[in-house]
């Protein structure tokens, strides 16, 4: 039952990350290019690369020039994968 839950929890965000790339317009592939590293977050083989995974996602979210609600959003999406699989290595 726990699973099935986590399961829903973590797919809730889809359709909003789905929003997110429609309205990015000129930035699709850029945005689109940051949730895939968000969810390699979730590859991480251990805690170090996790931290690193997520440090470089952080960056690029940071760098990015769109408006304040996307961002945002990404940052939320990026920090849940990295609690995540940081429960997992602990």
């Amino acid at each position: 039952m726990k699973a099935a839950e986590q399961t829903a929890r973590n797919t809730a965000v889809l359709p909003d990350m789905m929003l997110i790339l429609k309205e990015a317009n000129d930035k699709q592939d850029e945005m689109f290019e940051i949730m895939v590293e968000i969810l390699a977050i979730s590859k991480a083989k251990n805690k170090d690369e996790a931290e690193s995974r997520f440090a470089k996602v952080m960056r690029k979210i940071t760098d990015l020039k769109d408006n304040a609600e996307s961002i945002e959003k990404l940052v939320n999406y990026a920090t849940m994968a990295w609690k995540a699989i940081d429960t997992y290595f602990n």
